[in-house]
């Protein structure tokens, strides 16, 4: 059974491309389940852009998208890890863009965590994963690049502060230090607690970058937090990551203008609570 929410987000997204899509995924989870001798169950709840359903022995996870470079570029990231620090890749399907995840039990998040124990757990996952890399993944230029294109365009969005994130993104490019493999997403609900190998990242955009903007994503999770409690965090991952706070704060305000621009460009509602965010930073 696919969710009806889930259908509706990925045609709202890709259009016809994603009826097409949505018209044989149940004939392409039956080919993976053959093919990898495992029985898949319903999927589990609060779908976005792929559809994940756990194996019935409960041992793997199955994970498969529309087919998109960010979905490829995740399970090549994946792959780099090897499982040191993130969820490992037990088979991938390049042609039907799927992978078989090993299932991380208890599969605890971060949410569950007091906040300063989670936010040093969280540090030291980045510290497992960020290595330099030869991997076809996009620079933060790329990555980033909504700004400058909503910019040129009608959009809905505070011109002055969308303008002064473009600014301070060129800065931050132009004076970028050496640049590794970024998780691109990490937060509390890509953190899971596994009973056999500690805490685990799962959902990696793959991303070429400095450090100091992979904190973004978990800075702005699981819910809005007072000035006090984003600085505790900050000041936490500046010091055992070795990373400059300023710089932690200019990517986090360019980004929640970024996270702003993407939700434009998809056609969805709900980008007010971005630019809040980057008014706040």
């Amino acid at each position: 059974m696919i969710p009806t929410t889930f259908e509706q987000r990925i045609v709202t997204i890709y259009g016809d491309r994603g009826r097409a899509w949505l018209a044989k995924l149940l004939s392409l989870l039956d080919e993976l389940a053959l093919a990898w001798d495992v029985e898949i169950d319903a999927p589990f709840g609060g779908l976005t852009f792929n559809y994940v359903a756990p194996t019935r022995d409960g041992k793997y996870v199955v994970k498969i998208g529309i087919g998109t470079p960010e979905g490829s570029r995740e399970a090549v990231a994946l792959m780099e890890y090897g499982g040191e620090g993130a969820v490992p890749v037990v088979r991938q399907d390049s042609d039907r863009r799927a992978m078989l995840l090993e299932r991380i039990s208890p599969g605890i998040m971060l949410t569950e965590v007091p906040d300063e124990e989670a936010t040093v757990i969280a540090a030291d996952v980045l510290a497992k994963l960020w290595r330099p890399t030869s991997g076809d993944f996009p620079g933060l230029a790329e990555w980033t690049q909504a700004l400058e294109k909503i910019a040129a365009q009608p959009h809905p969005l505070p011109a002055n502060i969308l303008e002064r994130a473009v600014r301070q993104r060129r800065e931050l490019l132009e004076t970028a230090p050496e640049s590794v493999l970024l998780h691109g997403d990490l937060h509390h609900y890509n953190i899971l607690r596994s009973e056999e190998k500690g805490w685990l990242a799962i959902d990696p955009k793959g991303v070429i970058g400095e450090r100091a903007y992979d904190i973004v994503a978990y800075l702005l999770n699981p819910r809005r937090m007072t000035p006090a409690e984003t600085a505790k965090r900050i000041e936490i991952f500046s010091e055992r990551l070795g990373l400059d706070s300023e710089r932690v704060r200019a990517w986090a305000f360019v980004q929640s203008m970024v996270s702003a621009c993407w939700t434009v460009e998809d056609g969805e509602e709900g980008w007010e609570g971005a630019v809040q965010f980057a008014e706040e930073f």
